[in-house]
C-alpha cells in the first residue's frame, strides 16, 4: 500500500504505508503538481499547472511513466479515474472538464 503526494517543486513522492519510507520520486512534470490520483495502488494519475497529466505504474522496485496526456490551455486542477478505470478525468484553469479514454 502507497501514499502519494505531489510538490510544487514538480516531484511525485511515493511512500510505503506501513513503514512510512519513501519508495520513489516521479519526475517528468515541468512545473508544480496541482493534483494527485491512485487507483487501487496500481496507478497513479498527476495533474500539474504544466497542463499536462501523466499516468504511472507504481511498483516496489521502480514507477514507470506510462502515458502524458495534453489538452488542456490552463494548468489542471483536478484528476481522478472513472469508476471503472477505463478513463481518467481532469478539470482545469481553461473551465474544460475532458474525460480521456486509457488502455
Amino acid at each position: 500500500r502507497y501514499v502519494v503526494s505531489g510538490s510544487s517543486d514538480q516531484s511525485i513522492k511515493v511512500w510505503e504505508l506501513s513503514t512510512g519510507r519513501l519508495l520513489h520520486t516521479l519526475t517528468g512534470h515541468t512545473a508544480g503538481i496541482s493534483s494527485v490520483y491512485v487507483r487501487g495502488g496500481r496507478y497513479i494519475v498527476s495533474g500539474s499547472i504544466d497542463q499536462s497529466i501523466k499516468m504511472w505504474k507504481p511498483s516496489a522496485v521502480s514507477s514507470q511513466l506510462l502515458h502524458t496526456l495534453t489538452g488542456h490551455t490552463g494548468a489542471v486542477s483536478s484528476v481522478c479515474f472513472s469508476g471503472d478505470g477505463r478513463c481518467v478525468v481532469s478539470g482545469g484553469a481553461d473551465m474544460s472538464v475532458k474525460v480521456w479514454g486509457i488502455s
